[in-house]
């Protein structure tokens, strides 16, 4: 309230004093009365134009940034949601050792989200669903993604294939471990082969990078198994493996917003004289190369793989398969151990 205004509130409240308030005591009496009653106006103008921005300006700022919330109510006729079926496609085609087991979202206002992965370190086993323990926490501010909690778990090892030694550099290591020892390993192989040439028993395959021309996306199929709509991979052969490939390439690109958040990489041969860890600037566009190409292919082969098995069945298998490069991802001392 402005001074003129002021000064007439108070030359009228003056007029309607009676003339025996001599003190001024109603004077000051109406005075508080009526300061209060326009406090009590303003704070209630200030509360409705908070509530005015809850209920306006926050629902407009979500129109225009990425709304995870829109995949996650996006519910699937085999269980799940779009967001949980997306996010564990991602970890199937680029994340050895890796699964997504469900996801939430929580919408924290004006366009900023959190999301949780229900995602187990790798190799560990046993976990408890919706424990603390297995929380992936990503804060979606604007459209732009923040890691919270353990998001390494579900980041790309960008130097992974750089880091493969020859066989022969890693056996006499391989040696010193004890006979019960489980091993995860990547390993590379001579040239492209089959899926089906692989399976072996007591070695399980994990996962393994489809070969394609397109551009060197580290792009490949895992064989995990897999609780929900998905379907059962493990033993299947190159032509069944490349329709499940190309179904997890069509969900990737379905959401190129999505996807460019995550992120694509690729690599340019194995061991030290290797180009890795270099990032797609278009992600969608590489993935559709990869699609096309590998749609042309009657099956699909591979010459790196993820494998674990018992020390002497790796050893065997490494002469077997032919590997001449190697990269030991974990080591546990026996399939018991989690640590």
């Amino acid at each position: 309230m402005d001074e003129r205004k002021l000064d007439a509130m108070l030359k009228d409240m003056a007029a309607e004093l009676p003339n025996e308030d001599a003190d001024g005591k109603e004077l000051e009496r109406r005075i508080n009365r009526r300061l209060k009653a326009i406090a009590t106006r303003a704070v209630l103008a200030v509360l409705a134009g908070l509530l005015g921005l809850l209920l306006v300006v926050s629902p407009l700022v979500s129109l225009f940034c990425y709304n995870p919330m829109k995949k996650q109510k996006a519910l699937l006729e085999s269980g799940g949601n779009e967001l949980d079926r997306y996010m564990s496609t991602y970890a199937s085609v680029f994340l050895p050792y890796r699964a997504v087991y469900g996801t939430e979202v929580k919408n924290k206002g004006f366009g900023i989200y959190e999301v949780t992965l229900m995602m187990p370190k790798p190799a560990v086993g046993k976990a408890i669903l919706w424990s603390s323990e297995m929380e992936v926490i990503y804060e979606v501010r604007w459209g732009r993604w923040y890691g919270k909690k353990n998001t390494e778990r579900f980041q790309v090892a960008v130097n992974r294939f750089q880091m493969m030694k020859e066989i022969e550099a890693v056996r006499p290591e391989l040696m010193l471990l004890p006979d019960s020892c489980l091993i995860y390993c990547t390993l590379a192989l001579p040239a492209p082969v089959e899926p089906q040439e692989l399976y072996r028993e007591g070695i399980h395959v994990h996962w393994l990078r489809v070969e394609q021309f397109a551009n060197g996306a580290d792009a490949g199929i895992s064989l995990d198994h897999y609780i929900g709509g998905r379907t059962e991979r493990s033993g299947m052969d190159g032509a069944k493996l490349k329709e499940e490939f190309l179904a997890d390439l069509d969900i990737l690109l379905s959401d190129p917003e999505l996807l460019q958040a995550q992120g694509v990489y690729f690599s340019e041969g194995v061991g030290e004289e290797s180009r890795g860890g270099i990032q797609f600037m278009n992600p969608a566009a590489m993935l559709e190369a990869v699609r096309d190409d590998v749609a042309t292919q009657d099956v699909i082969r591979t010459s790196i793989i993820s494998v674990s098995g018992r020390k002497q069945d790796i050893l065997q298998y490494i002469d077997e398969v032919g590997a001449v490069f190697m990269d030991v991802d974990y080591v546990l001392l026996s399939s018991w151990s989690r640590e």
